[in-house]
């Protein structure tokens, strides 16, 4: 199976109006199940997770549950690169948890680096670039790959972040920079189990700026990009004999 995973009902909307054979499932505490066909592959789509912390809960057992071989992670982030803008759909090229600090146990440590544990997440290149492709073949546009910073912290201003960031960088990192709440757990969760993942998500708007009522049509028409990109997607992965790590 390979599971999709989001925070709210909004994240996995498409997959329940558009997966086939549709069931629900014994729900994971506030976590809601259902699971349905898309090609020959079953997908099961899971919702309600608001933390890491159930993020990261929800998506071992499930993967384990259901012998999952791919994780895809769905939902909202804010950019912090001004080339980013709402509406936009980003893929993870690796994932950096920026709420953990762990240095004055070890100084090796990096910040967000857990003890026993990369610096940060890469993801498979294979699958960071046949989601590109994929989605160069449907016409979808604004889909970019975008490095991710993950905390349980909501940062939405710049000085809040002054202890990660260096003039444009963030941790080193400058190109396509979004941050949300969710892909550092799914991350953790997925290497720990030795599942690769993915994150596709949308900006819901840049760092600095509030929601408007514009970002969310925004947002909500980048959903069904989205869910298009990964059926899409799954076909081609159920194209192939085996899932790249």
């Amino acid at each position: 199976m390979i599971l999709v995973i989001g925070s709210t009902f909004d994240d996995v909307i498409y997959f329940d109006s558009k997966l086939r054979n549709k069931t629900e499932e014994k729900p994971f505490g506030a976590v809601k199940v259902f699971s349905g066909d898309a090609f020959s592959q079953r997908v099961v789509v899971a919702y309600g997770a608001t933390t890491s912390y159930m993020m990261a809960a929800a998506t071992a057992y499930l993967a384990d549950k259901y012998s999952v071989i791919l994780v895809i992670n769905v939902g909202k982030c804010f950019s912090y690169s001004e080339n980013l803008k709402a509406g936009d759909v980003v893929i993870s090229e690796s994932i950096h948890i920026c709420d953990v600090d762990q240095r004055a146990i070890d100084p090796r440590l990096k910040i967000g680096q857990i003890p026993g544990m990369p610096e940060y997440f890469n993801i498979s290149s294979y699958l960071s670039n046949l989601t590109v492709t994929t989605a160069e073949k449907l016409s979808l546009i604004n889909v970019k790959a975008a490095t991710y910073f993950s905390s349980d912290v909501i940062y939405r201003s710049p000085d809040e972040i002054k202890h990660l960031t260096s003039g444009d960088y963030v941790l080193g990192s400058s190109k396509n920079v979004v941050f949300d709440s969710e892909s550092g757990a799914v991350a953790v969760a997925s290497s720990l189990i030795d599942v690769p993942s993915l994150c596709v998500k949308v900006v819901s708007s840049p760092f600095k700026d509030k929601v408007t009522t514009a970002d969310l049509v925004d947002v909500m028409h980048a959903y069904a990009r989205i869910g298009r990109l990964l059926v899409a997607l799954i076909g081609e992965i159920s194209r192939n004999d085996t899932m790249a790590a």
